[in-house]
């Protein structure tokens, strides 16, 4: 080894720029200078001995530099960025999915490129795309000026409710079914629960109930509905609530806009329930999101109706009697 090489080498083995396995060879290789043996650089634990006698080759054919780490650059990609900038686009739309045998029909349709679908997934990868299961939005879209107009209003309701001058409720309903929703439990590894469907359909397979929750409180009440809901059902629910109202602390209940809460059954009877405290206001369309009667759903289904599945209605009906989630009316 030459002075410079070696004056070089003893600079190599500290510099911070240094990447760790060309480190490693960098101080086999200055203490096979010094006169240690494969063998006992190799009982330091730098590497292995046949790792240093083949970097002292390695110095020996191409000096220090050849020491240095090689840059992989690796197979270089078929898909171009025409290609690529397509599929973006491409995923990026809801018109319909797709997975790896399809895409694949497509890169060789439009692009000409032939790629197989363990390629197609590695350059989907590549591209930060990932396969994801589809979900379920509301199929219009809320008017922002409109929604923003009535949340404004919603907190000043809202204030008046918290200071005890008025009741504020929200009314929904929901189809609780035998077979409840997949969810999560502790279980053994590879050993998920098993909940068997109900072969039970259409009505005889669902409990249609009617709720309201207070917005202050949290106090849910309830009604099952026999067969299909419809405005006779929202009138007697709000004639029972009319019942519980003050005109001196008057109630609001806020709904959505479905057919049978608009009816002409029950807005022929707004303004007698209005004399008699109970206030009827609408949701903006589109707006489920501000409506806390369906995050009490979603706890009698998830949460508090632990047993995921039912013989008959019977058994479902009493389950939400037992757990005590509402006030039956």
């Amino acid at each position: 080894m030459t002075p410079e090489d070696a004056a070089k080498l003893k600079t190599l083995r500290f510099a911070n720029d240094v990447l760790p396995c060309e480190r490693k060879r960098y101080f086999a290789l200055w203490h096979a200078h010094q006169g240690l043996s494969s063998y006992q650089i190799a009982a330091m634990g730098i590497m292995t001995a046949s790792r240093v006698r083949h970097a002292i080759t390695t110095y020996r054919q191409g000096g220090l530099d050849a020491l240095s780490e090689r840059v992989h650059p690796g197979r270089q990609s078929r898909l171009t960025p025409a290609a690529a900038q397509d599929l973006q686009e491409l995923l990026a739309r809801d018109d319909r999915t797709w997975n790896t045998r399809t895409l694949a029909e497509y890169l060789q349709d439009t692009h000409d490129i032939t790629l197989g679908r363990s390629a197609v997934n590695a350059q989907l990868h590549r591209l930060n795309l990932t396969w994801q299961r589809t979900r379920q939005v509301v199929a219009g879209q809320a008017d922002p000026e409109e929604k923003a107009a009535f949340k404004d209003d919603l907190d000043v309701v809202e204030k008046g409710a918290v200071a005890g001058l008025l009741n504020l409720v929200f009314l929904d309903e929901a189809a609780i079914w035998l077979t409840q929703p997949n969810t999560y439990s502790w279980r053994r590894v590879r050993h998920p629960m098993a909940v068997p469907t109900s072969k039970a359909r259409g009505i005889t397979a669902r409990l249609n109930l009617m709720g309201c929750v207070n917005a202050v409180t949290g106090h849910v009440q309830y009604r099952e509905i026999h067969g299909n809901t419809t405005g006779e059902d929202t009138k007697a629910f709000l004639e029972t609530l009319v019942g519980q109202a003050d005109p001196a602390c008057p109630t609001v209940v806020i709904a959505d806009r479905a057919s049978v809460h608009t009816c002409k059954l029950v807005s022929q009877e707004r303004e007698r329930w209005k004399e008699r405290g109970l206030i009827v206001v609408y949701l903006p369309p589109y707006s489920p999101e501000l409506n806390p009667m369906e995050i009490a759903w979603r706890h009698l289904k998830y949460h508090d109706l632990t047993q995921r599945a039912f013989e008959d209605k019977d058994a479902l009906r009493a389950a939400v009697s037992d757990v005590h989630w509402g006030q039956a009316i």
